[in-house]
């Protein structure tokens, strides 16, 4: 969604709305000023911004990919990182260290389960 209409949301709808999930990574394939306008619209109206299931894709690209992932979302105010467990199978501890890492830097860890 762009500026413009999320913008007619918010002011119409905003009352009504607590928090904006991009979903499946899309604000990855975003330029990042875009990003950083969204959120920065949102919070300008109260409404909190997740980043949506997609971390566990970053997870299969190793630690050092979850620690840039962490800290870009920090660096672009996202208040929210949802930690899905759709998709991989990992133990508890490792579930429980990731929620850890995201509190860590300051952000709320939404965690996700789904079942097949």
């Amino acid at each position: 969604m762009g500026k413009r209409y999320l913008q007619d949301v918010l002011e119409t709808m905003g009352a009504c709305i607590d928090s904006l999930k991009f979903d499946g990574g899309s604000f990855t394939l975003m330029p990042g000023q875009a990003v950083s306008e969204l959120v920065e619209l949102c919070h300008a109206h109260q409404v909190e911004v997740s980043t949506g299931g997609f971390i566990e894709r970053v997870l299969t690209q190793g630690p050092q990919a979850v620690d840039r992932y962490v800290s870009a979302c920090k660096v672009l105010d996202f208040d929210t990182i949802e930690v899905s467990a759709g998709f991989l199978s990992l133990p508890t501890d490792d579930w429980l260290r990731l929620v850890d890492k995201v509190q860590s830097a300051g952000l709320k860890a939404k965690p996700s389960v789904s079942s097949a």
